[in-house]
C-alpha cells in the first residue's frame, strides 16, 4: 500500500511538472483515487466481479477520478476495465511474469489529460538516474510501456 501511495504521488508530481500554467493564478486539480478491487473470485459468490465491475467502472466515471490506482486485479478484469472506461489508459504489468500473469497494480489515468509517454515516467534505464527505494514500483508497472 505504502508503494502505491508513492506511485500515486510520483504520477501527481510528474503530471504537474509537465504541464506549463498558461497564467500564474491558473490552477489544476487532479482526482487520484486508490483502488483494492479484489481478484476475480469464483467463489465470490454475489460479490463476484461479474457483478461488481459495472458498478467499480461507474464510480471511477461519477466520480471523475483522474487517476485509479488499483490492486489485485486479474488480466480478465483489466480487460473488463479498458473496456469500460472508454476514455481511459491503462499502465501496468501483472507481477508473476512481468506481462500478464497474476495479479496486476495497475493505474488508470483520463487519456484527454495524461499521456503515458510524457507523464509516467520510467524509472530506471538511466531515465531518473536508477532505482530508489518505493520507485520500483512505479518501474514494475511501466516496464513494459
Amino acid at each position: 500500500m505504502r508503494n502505491l501511495i508513492l506511485a500515486l504521488l510520483s504520477v501527481i508530481i510528474l503530471a504537474g511538472c509537465s504541464k506549463q500554467q498558461q497564467q500564474q493564478d491558473t490552477t489544476q486539480n487532479i482526482v487520484v483515487a486508490t483502488f483494492n478491487m479484489r481478484y476475480d473470485n469464483p467463489d465470490d459468490s454475489m460479490n463476484n466481479w461479474q457483478y461488481r465491475k459495472e458498478r467499480v467502472a461507474q464510480f471511477i466515471i461519477d466520480q471523475n477520478i483522474d487517476i485509479v490506482g488499483t490492486q489485485e486485479l486479474l488480466q480478465n478484469q483489466v480487460d473488463d476495465l479498458k473496456a469500460l472506461l472508454p476514455d481511459f489508459d491503462m499502465v501496468g504489468v501483472a507481477r508473476d511474469n512481468g506481462k500478464d500473469e497474476g495479479e496486476y497494480a495497475a493505474i488508470f489515468f483520463r487519456r484527454d489529460r495524461f499521456d503515458r509517454y510524457s507523464n509516467f515516467a520510467r524509472i530506471g534505464d538511466g531515465s531518473l538516474g536508477g532505482k530508489g527505494r518505493g520507485l520500483a514500483f512505479i518501474d514494475r508497472m511501466v516496464k513494459h510501456h
